[in-house]
């Protein structure tokens, strides 16, 4: 065996069989069986077949591990998995686990966009839901909830983000939600509502979620601040200068006034990028409706964004550094918007998002128009 690790003898199927001849297993356990053994659970196994088994499991790890081909593809073989066994009872350690879950989740989609996250977060929530039908006291059932209603917005957010709108994974998270009893998290979700109609070019059913959202006086100050940000995405898509403008002004100044390190996990992400990052897109969609004033602010606000280059925030400045050379080559400086669309098409290939895929189409119809060269050839560069 050692030389056959070593590369110095060829794997056979003999020497294969005689490896698993050593270690005793089934007498019926067959040479092309070796990398699919598939050990079933038995709750009242003997001690005997439970020896047995293992020695069948060895065998056929030990094949695989000098080179045996599997004759079950790998999805099989994780969809036949063991489901981890549910806990009787439920705690606030069982509710942490999934606020950390949401938490990394996040910390992905920022990063890398929509395209992985969802879909590890998706097996996340089926398993933080499942964990209701243990027992709990009514707090930690509150509790859970929460977190329930925070990971199913992440889930729907990412999902949406990777090309698909899953309307049942947002009701899902309003009503965790409203069991919940906290005014703050039904109100997180209805602002991701109404920034999935600003995605959608539907500025009037947004601002009907975001004006359900800031209805509740109950709401904290991070919440407003959410509230009012994507209140002026909203108008400026509507063409509202003066109400997209009071929205900006509410928005920082209530931001100015938080101490971040009293968030809750879920709003990790409210920074200073976040709000220039909402609001340079603002600035941009007053643009489009004949504000050209808004330009210069636009890029201000979105070059601040682009000039964190943190690779945790790789889809904000991705999605920025778009809007950026766009804004730029429509009417500002088109030799900086040149080389503000290079460098953004290099960050956007490495964010999976149709959201920055939108913005690419709209960079390389704005670099085209241009008629220069060098705009010309960094538009070529776009698969």
């Amino acid at each position: 065996m050692s030389k056959v690790e070593t590369g110095k003898t060829p794997l056979t199927r003999y020497v294969a069989s005689a490896y698993v001849e050593v270690l005793r297993p089934y007498e019926d356990f067959g040479t092309s069986e070796l990398a699919s053994v598939n050990v079933k659970a038995r709750t009242n196994a003997s001690d005997e077949d439970d020896d047995m088994e293992r020695r069948h499991l060895l065998g056929g790890l030990a094949a695989v591990a000098v080179g045996g081909a599997l004759f079950e593809s790998w999805s099989d073989m994780v969809a036949e998995a063991a489901v981890p066994k549910l806990p009787s009872r439920v705690g606030m350690a069982e509710v942490a686990q999934i606020e950390q879950g949401e938490k990394a989740f996040t910390e992905l989609d920022l990063r890398f966009g929509g395209g992985l996250t969802a879909e590890v977060a998706r097996a996340q929530l089926k398993w933080a839901i499942r964990l209701l039908e243990a027992s709990m006291t009514d707090q930690v059932r509150k509790a859970m909830c929460g977190a329930i209603s925070a990971l199913a917005t992440r889930a729907a957010w990412s999902t949406f983000d990777s090309g698909t709108t899953n309307w049942d994974l947002f009701k899902l998270a309003l009503s965790a939600a409203n069991e919940s009893s906290d005014p703050d998290l039904r109100a997180y979700v209805l602002i991701h509502l109404g920034a999935l109609h600003y995605e959608l070019g539907r500025p009037h059913d947004g601002l009907t979620f975001i004006r359900m959202s800031a209805g509740d006086e109950r709401v904290a100050p991070a919440s407003q601040v959410l509230i009012e940000s994507e209140r002026s995405r909203l108008l400026a898509l509507t063409g509202d200068i003066q109400g997209t403008r009071r929205a900006v002004g509410l928005a920082q100044d209530t931001f100015a006034r938080l101490e971040l390190s009293e968030l809750p996990t879920r709003l990790g992400y409210l920074t200073e990028t976040h709000i220039q990052s909402v609001t340079g897109q603002a600035a941009a969609r007053l643009v489009e409706h004949g504000d050209k004033a808004a330009a210069r602010e636009s890029a201000q606000r979105l070059s601040s964004v682009v000039a964190t280059n943190a690779a945790p925030r790789s889809r904000a400045i991705a999605l920025c550094g778009t809007e950026l050379a766009t804004v730029q080559l429509r009417y500002g400086d088109q030799e900086r918007g040149v080389a503000t669309g290079r460098r953004a098409l290099k960050a956007a290939s490495h964010v999976r998002s149709t959201r920055i895929d939108r913005n690419v189409v709209r960079l390389r119809a704005a670099l085209h128009d241009t008629g220069r060269d060098d705009a010309r050839e960094v538009a070529a560069t776009v698969g």
